[in-house]
């Protein structure tokens, strides 16, 4: 074999091969840029084809879905949302994980670091979607953390990650501990610089935390900020270092309490709890010692930990009636299917045809949107969720009590996002002289 020579040079083969491999690994940006061409311009009127899903079927293969996937990756990823070019900020991600982002909101993905997993990124995901399932009514009657005291005084802002770092305290009790090992430096530099240290093995750790009244909060900590994003809004807050030191204090990992002064006295003064991680035992001396293993890899997300002390509300209690038995006066005939379809059951009949049965008050649906039959049924639920709730057999006071202080605000929400996708509506509607002409 002939020898080979190569005059570039090392640098240029490095450089030259850097750019190849970007352009194959990120060429899914391209595919969707170029589908949206086809889907936009006249370009198809040269071919036989009508459709750009039609286009890309037959000559390459791709479904409706894989086109749909491509569009809607550039759409959200490109820059400016249209371009043949992977926004800076979601480059290296790749296009598996960039189709689980797909589905979290912009606030979350601009938290996310390439060197997640997909597997990570989908537990993100996973979380996003367990908050979905807890309904506002379930959300309001959880009440408060009873271990938070009187926190009016702090701003929102500052409330929120306070609330947080006590949940992540409670729920992850060796990282409770391991913050509190900073406690023996005496300069706030050096807590500032340990902190990071602790909570962000990598460059990037998210810990899902479900606060009680609140929903699931992801907090995701870098080397240089931590951020919460709300699971249920999507909205964002941004904290520094110094502040998730003070966060800790609150929550009695760093503050010196005047007794016990230990660890586990600590965290066992601060939930009110006996410390739930058993001591390690020392090995007999006169086994052979285990041989080592190689560590196992810390994920970067971390789950919500389930909340022992409180059941869904849709479970019901021994003995207590059912909404139907408890309230058979006010229950529509059909109140049956109406929940079935509110849990986003399809109903078809037997032949397999949709069930277009009028469900409820709800007769005359068809004929709107999707935004608004989406916004009519938020307020059908909230409505549902205060009737069964209020005829309980064993109604509570506190229940009430909840629902007094923040019903009023949830269903005009809803009532003003219902009329805000009316009002959209009917000005989209044509006039009634256009409609004579």
């Amino acid at each position: 074999m002939e020898k080979i020579i190569y005059t570039q040079g090392y640098k240029t083969l490095r450089d030259s091969l850097k750019e190849e491999l970007s352009k194959s690994v990120e060429s899914f940006v391209r595919i969707g840029y170029l589908l949206k061409v086809a889907r936009d311009t006249d370009v198809l009127k040269e071919s036989e084809y009508k459709t750009v899903t039609e286009f890309a079927e037959v000559e390459y293969g791709l479904n409706a879905t894989q086109v749909s996937r491509f569009i809607s990756i550039n759409d959200r990823f490109a820059e400016g949302g249209y371009s043949d070019r992977l926004d800076t900020k979601y480059q290296g991600f790749g296009y598996a994980k960039l189709s689980v982002m797909l589905q979290l909101p912009d606030t979350m993905n601009e938290e996310l670091s390439p060197s997640m997993s997909k597997r990570e990124i989908e537990t993100v995901k996973a979380e996003f979607d367990a908050e979905a399932k807890v309904t506002d009514i379930e959300r309001v009657l959880e009440g408060s953390n009873s271990l938070e005291g009187d926190t009016s005084e702090l701003d929102d802002h500052t409330q929120l990650l306070y609330q947080t770092i006590l949940a992540l305290g409670e729920a992850e009790p060796e990282l409770y501990e391991r913050v509190a090992a900073v406690d023996g430096y005496e300069e706030e530099e050096e807590i500032l610089k340990a902190l990071p240290l602790i909570m962000v093995p990598s460059d990037t750790k998210v810990y899902s935390i479900r606060v009680i009244g609140k929903g699931r909060m992801m907090l995701t900590c870098t080397e240089d900020k931590a951020s919460i994003v709300n699971s249920r809004t999507g909205e964002k807050e941004i904290y520094t270092w110094a502040e998730v030191a003070a966060a800790w204090e609150y929550a009695g990992a760093i503050e010196k309490l005047p007794f016990p002064n230990t660890t586990i006295g600590k965290w066992e003064k601060r939930y009110e709890k006996k410390w739930p991680i058993a001591p390690v035992q020392e090995p007999k001396s006169e086994s052979k010692p285990e041989k080592l293993k190689k560590p196992k890899k810390e994920s970067k997300v971390v789950k919500a930990k389930p909340d022992d002390d409180a059941e869904h509300i849709e479970e019901q209690v021994e003995g207590q009636l059912s909404f139907e038995e408890a309230c058979p006066e006010i229950i529509p005939q059909d109140y049956e299917n109406n929940s079935q379809e509110h849990e986003g059951e399809s109903h078809e009949s037997e032949a397999g045809e949709p069930d277009t049965q009028v469900v409820g008050e709800v007769a005359a649906a068809s004929k709107y949107p999707e935004s608004v039959e989406y916004e009519r049924r938020e307020v059908l639920d909230l409505l549902d969720g205060l009737r069964a709730e209020v005829c309980k057999e064993d109604i509570k006071c506190n229940g009430i009590r909840e629902l007094k202080n923040n019903m009023i605000q949830l269903i005009a929400s809803g009532l003003e996002n219902l009329a805000m996708a009316l009002w959209e509506y009917e000005i989209e509607l044509p006039d009634e002289e256009d409609e004579d002409d």
